[in-house]
């Protein structure tokens, strides 16, 4: 009986380690972004642009997506320099 139980325990053990270690290393791939227009005036002068406030939408292949806000960390310098002359 304690060779059954036992054998039992590690079976519901590796079910649950299995399936942790899915959702784990599981990443999401991102099939294209989109900028919410109603975030977004029609336009800007240089001196009063922020990029506080813009939302972007991201996409995934797994037909999920996720609304994010726009910050520095995501436009190149070379294109962030252009925006503080």
């Amino acid at each position: 009986m304690k060779k059954v139980f036992s054998l039992l325990l590690v079976f519901m053990i590796s079910i649950t380690l299995v399936g942790c270690g899915e959702t784990l290393t599981e990443e999401k791939v991102i099939d294209y972004i989109e900028v919410n227009q109603s975030t977004i005036d029609e336009s800007y002068t240089i001196d009063d642009f922020t990029l506080e406030g813009i939302e972007i939408y991201l996409y995934y292949t797994d037909e999920t997506f996720e609304r994010i806000s726009l910050n520095e960390n995501m436009i190149s310098s070379s294109d962030l320099s252009k925006l503080t002359k």
